[in-house]
Protein backbone atom coordinates (compact mmCIF):
# COMPACT_ATOMS: atom_id res chain seq x y z
CA UNK A 1 0.00 0.00 0.00
CA UNK A 2 1.70 3.56 -0.69
CA UNK A 3 0.88 6.18 1.21
CA UNK A 4 -1.00 9.24 -0.36
CA UNK A 5 -0.20 12.55 -0.06
CA UNK A 6 -3.04 14.69 2.29
CA UNK A 7 -2.91 18.26 1.05
CA UNK A 8 -4.46 20.86 3.36
CA UNK A 9 -5.70 24.29 2.27
CA UNK A 10 -5.82 27.13 4.95
CA UNK A 11 -9.67 28.53 5.74
CA UNK A 12 -8.79 32.12 6.55
CA UNK A 13 -11.64 32.93 8.47
CA UNK A 14 -11.03 29.87 10.54
CA UNK A 15 -7.45 30.61 11.34
CA UNK A 16 -7.75 26.29 10.24
CA UNK A 17 -6.30 24.10 7.57
CA UNK A 18 -8.49 21.47 6.07
CA UNK A 19 -8.36 18.53 3.78
CA UNK A 20 -11.61 16.56 2.37
CA UNK A 21 -11.94 13.32 0.90
CA UNK A 22 -14.84 10.99 -0.49
CA UNK A 23 -14.64 7.28 1.89
CA UNK A 24 -14.13 4.67 -0.43
CA UNK A 25 -15.82 2.40 2.17
CA UNK A 26 -12.20 0.83 3.21
CA UNK A 27 -10.76 1.61 6.46
CA UNK A 28 -7.76 4.73 6.18
CA UNK A 29 -5.16 5.34 8.30
CA UNK A 30 -3.62 9.22 8.35
CA UNK A 31 -0.72 10.83 10.12
CA UNK A 32 -0.26 14.53 10.53
CA UNK A 33 2.56 16.70 11.40
CA UNK A 34 1.02 20.30 12.10
CA UNK A 35 2.38 22.80 14.57
CA UNK A 36 0.82 21.58 17.61
CA UNK A 37 -2.72 21.24 18.39
CA UNK A 38 -5.90 20.26 17.86
CA UNK A 39 -6.83 17.69 14.80
CA UNK A 40 -10.40 16.46 14.54
CA UNK A 41 -12.19 14.25 12.00
CA UNK A 42 -15.41 14.71 10.45
CA UNK A 43 -17.61 12.96 8.25
CA UNK A 44 -21.12 14.07 6.40
CA UNK A 45 -23.36 13.16 4.20
CA UNK A 46 -24.10 14.72 1.26
CA UNK A 47 -25.07 18.81 2.05
CA UNK A 48 -25.61 17.89 6.36
CA UNK A 49 -23.02 19.31 8.12
CA UNK A 50 -20.50 17.22 8.77
CA UNK A 51 -20.45 15.87 12.41
CA UNK A 52 -17.31 14.49 14.84
CA UNK A 53 -16.01 11.36 14.27
CA UNK A 54 -16.56 9.33 16.98
CA UNK A 55 -13.95 7.88 18.50
CA UNK A 56 -12.77 11.52 17.78
CA UNK A 57 -9.19 11.83 16.24
CA UNK A 58 -7.97 14.29 18.33
CA UNK A 59 -4.67 15.83 19.71
CA UNK A 60 -5.17 17.80 22.89
CA UNK A 61 -2.08 17.99 24.31
CA UNK A 62 -0.49 20.08 21.24
CA UNK A 63 1.68 17.53 20.26
CA UNK A 64 2.93 18.33 16.50
CA UNK A 65 2.36 14.76 15.20
CA UNK A 66 -1.06 12.27 15.19
CA UNK A 67 -1.54 9.29 13.64
CA UNK A 68 -5.06 8.16 13.28
CA UNK A 69 -7.41 5.29 11.58
CA UNK A 70 -11.01 5.73 10.71
CA UNK A 71 -12.77 2.89 10.13
CA UNK A 72 -16.72 1.91 9.36
CA UNK A 73 -17.78 4.91 7.31
CA UNK A 74 -20.13 3.43 4.23
CA UNK A 75 -18.67 4.66 0.83
CA UNK A 76 -19.71 8.24 -0.84
CA UNK A 77 -19.45 9.42 2.63
CA UNK A 78 -17.16 13.38 2.89
CA UNK A 79 -14.51 12.83 5.17
CA UNK A 80 -12.96 16.34 6.45
CA UNK A 81 -9.75 16.77 8.69
CA UNK A 82 -9.55 20.20 10.44
CA UNK A 83 -5.77 21.13 12.05
CA UNK A 84 -5.95 24.12 14.34
CA UNK A 85 -2.38 24.88 13.08
CA UNK A 86 -0.27 24.96 10.01
CA UNK A 87 0.02 20.86 8.69
CA UNK A 88 3.93 20.41 7.27
CA UNK A 89 3.37 17.02 6.24
CA UNK A 90 0.50 14.78 6.03
CA UNK A 91 0.00 11.52 4.42
CA UNK A 92 -2.82 8.78 3.94
CA UNK A 93 -2.81 5.12 3.34
CA UNK A 94 -6.43 3.22 1.89
CA UNK A 95 -6.78 -0.42 2.83
CA UNK A 96 -8.43 -2.47 0.56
Amino acid sequence: MAAEILSFEKNESENAYYATFVSDGNPVTIQIKNKGGLVTAFAGIDDLEPAPLYPNASQNSGAPNVIFRIVGIANGINITIRSSSEVLEAKMIKEE
